[in-house]
């Protein structure tokens, strides 16, 4: 399987998302690892207009630190133009999937 690229400071974080004008999801890594490897797979491939990274638990306590709308629970979060549009917990992918849709056909 394709590793999907880290982030791993607030500075990456800054630079490769938070400065991006592309949809960029972030996935907290041990969900990744285990029960939605083959969905996060399945979305680098599909889904062109989005930019995926992963990031660990540790880096999800600093961005909820540091932005308010930021949740220490979340798996996944969608982000756009500097600003979180979505989180979701594990349990949460289908509407997740379903999110993401939405924006591929919205911007193409």
């Amino acid at each position: 399987m394709n590793t999907v690229p880290r982030i791993t400071t607030i500075e990456e974080f800054t630079s490769k998302v938070r400065n991006s004008t592309r949809p960029v999801l972030l996935f907290c890594l041990p969900i990744y690892q285990g029960d939605f490897s083959a969905e996060v797979k399945n979305l680098t491939e599909t889904h062109s207009h989005l930019t995926i990274y992963g990031i660990d638990s540790f880096m999800i306590g600093q961005l909820a630190r540091t932005f308010e709308k930021v949740s220490t629970t979340a798996g996944f979060m969608l982000w756009k133009g500097g600003e979180v549009l979505a989180q979701f917990s594990g349990t949460q992918v289908f509407a997740l999937m379903a999110v993401l849709q939405a924006i591929g056909e919205k911007d193409d």
